[in-house]
């Protein structure tokens, strides 16, 4: 756990860092696997369009976290304006609704939604596979106990829970499964990278999840976490458009 690092006598939070590092790399991978595909005009729409929906996946991000942690509307009213944390998978799918809403009023027309989709879902993956370091840095989104793993300085939150133990890796895994797929979309798959993302990275989140030991919120029926019920809803989903799309000429573009 690195909380800060010092860049010319400037603390700077590891989380913000490697969001950065995580975000320019991939915008990158993005122009290099456009080049031959789109035009450079489509391509600089795609990333404006990424950029709106990334800031409205963090507004939606913090919602659903309050949404699923507060115990009371009281709770949730008084802390609306706070920063309490944030949940990718809530933040994900605010981003992806509002990626998809607002592309008509750029393009015109969903002709090549699911092409700039799958040009975007391997740069997506390994840039949140480096983001995924910063929340092992930061100390969040941390394991369970384990006989593998780090131990967390007394400050963090890992250590007030479980104390001086060790704690499974789950962002280093997280951060090494999420570069591996884009690697896999990029050279294997090829096709339909944006379904295959939404369907590999949510069965993985989905028993990641039982590894997480930080506070997951309400539990449905008292066995599926929030960020579950929406990896199975978007799995689901995905297999759905996959199904669909082979029986379309054009993978559904």
């Amino acid at each position: 756990m690195l909380p800060y690092i010092e860049i010319f006598n400037a603390k700077v939070p590891s989380f913000n860092l490697l969001i950065g590092v995580g975000a320019v790399t991939g915008i990158l991978l993005f122009y290099r696997i456009a080049e031959n595909k789109i035009s450079e005009s489509d391509a600089d729409n795609v990333i404006l369009l990424l950029v709106v929906s990334v800031l409205a996946g963090f507004i939606s991000g913090m919602l659903f976290d309050k949404i699923v942690h507060f115990k009371s509307i009281s709770e949730f009213r008084q802390n609306l304006f706070n920063y309490t944390g944030i949940t990718f998978i809530g933040g994900f799918s605010g981003g992806l609704i509002t990626f998809s809403v607002i592309y008509k009023q750029v393009f015109k027309s969903y002709r090549h939604f699911f092409m700039h989709l799958d040009i975007m879902a391997p740069p997506f993956s390994l840039a949140q596979g480096i983001g995924r370091l910063g929340c092992l840095a930061g100390g969040c989104c941390f394991g369970k106990p384990s006989v593998i793993g780090f131990k967390y300085p007394v400050f963090s939150e890992a250590y007030r829970l479980y104390g001086n133990v060790r704690i499974f890796p789950v962002p280093l895994i997280e951060s090494l499964f999420l570069v591996l797929l884009s690697f896999i979309l990029l050279k294997v798959i090829k096709k339909n990278n944006a379904l295959y993302y939404i369907f590999f990275y949510c069965l993985f989140r989905f028993f990641m999840e039982i590894l997480r030991g930080d506070n997951r919120g309400r539990y449905l029926l008292n066995l599926f976490s929030p960020s579950q019920v929406i990896c199975i809803i978007l799995m689901f989903a995905a297999v759905i458009c996959v199904i669909i799309s082979r029986n379309i000429k054009h993978n559904l573009y």
